[in-house]
């Protein structure tokens, strides 16, 4: 993947391999003409890193890296498929995506799409191979295992938040399935941990939002509502808003909230202390 063979190198030997410059939130430049995205836009992409390189390359570098771990992976997980059969439920999915620039951020925790979603395969014995355009959810995977494993999820003993992802993938009807799914992040606060400037983690607000598949008309809406806190227990500390509408603009570049959205936020604030079978009454309501 690397120019020369170097497995240190900065440079790609193709351009198909190489960090998505064409991408319109891959922000390489430093004028005041940026797209808004929050207060706490991070970092600039002219500071140097560790042996006086760009930041820009070390992004290379890391994304390089990356990739060639992915083939590592690639290959280990093929082999589990092998040695598993064909009556074996296999479920393959990340715990978070990351930033590699986009947005003139990297790491991850941030709530726009390249850090939210994730990949997501499910193989059943009784499915047959197919994409499903729904919205879906981490907290999906409990239900999915229980219920391939003969147990009646929505039991109250296991009290899930999330639902059975069964008869998606097997392509059963489904009466009804969520329009919206809440994402949180919630800063660090620990009292044995100084709240210490250089460490990343508290340079990140707390934020709620809501990732929207359907509007209050059942029509497609693919939109990101997103409520920045001081403190997302104290409610009326929001201080920063971001609004997406991903299907003109997918990359996510223009922030078309005027301000805190009244009706998104008693949504927002309604899912956040829901839980269990609640969960699954707030996901299916309709979105303003």
């Amino acid at each position: 993947m690397r120019q020369n063979g170097d497995v240190n190198g900065f440079d790609v030997a193709n351009e198909a391999i190489d960090l998505p410059i064409n991408k319109q939130s891959f922000n390489r430049q430093l004028e005041s003409t940026l797209p808004f995205y929050s207060d706490e836009a991070w970092p600039e992409l002219d500071q140097t890193v560790w042996s006086l390189r760009q930041q820009e390359d070390y992004l290379r570098r890391l994304h390089l890296d990356r990739m060639e771990q992915m083939m590592s992976v690639d290959k280990m997980v093929g082999e589990v498929i092998d040695l598993a059969g064909p009556n074996t439920v296999i479920i393959f999915t990340s715990d978070n995506g990351h930033y590699t620039g986009e947005h003139r951020l990297s790491n991850k925790l941030a709530p726009h799409e390249e850090s939210i979603r994730v990949p997501l395969y499910v193989k059943s014995p009784a499915g047959t191979r197919r994409q499903v355009d729904r919205l879906v959810a981490n907290i999906d995977s409990a239900p999915t295992i229980l219920e391939y494993a003969g147990k009646a999820w929505y039991s109250v003993a296991y009290n899930v938040d999330g639902r059975s992802l069964k008869k998606l993938v097997e392509n059963a009807s489904v009466n009804s399935w969520r329009r919206s799914v809440l994402v949180e992040f919630h800063q660090p606060r620990s009292n044995t941990i100084p709240h210490n400037a250089a460490d990343w983690r508290f340079g990140l607000p707390d934020y709620l939002a809501l990732r929207v598949a359907d509007d209050a008309g059942g029509n497609s809406a693919n939109t990101l509502y997103v409520q920045y806190y001081q403190d997302v227990a104290e409610p009326d500390s929001t201080f920063s808003y971001e609004r997406y509408f991903l299907t003109p603009d997918p990359y996510q570049t223009s922030n078309m909230a005027p301000g805190k959205l009244p009706a998104l936020d008693r949504l927002i604030r309604d899912f956040y202390v829901a839980s269990g079978k609640d969960c699954r009454t707030q996901d299916i309501r309709r979105v303003p």
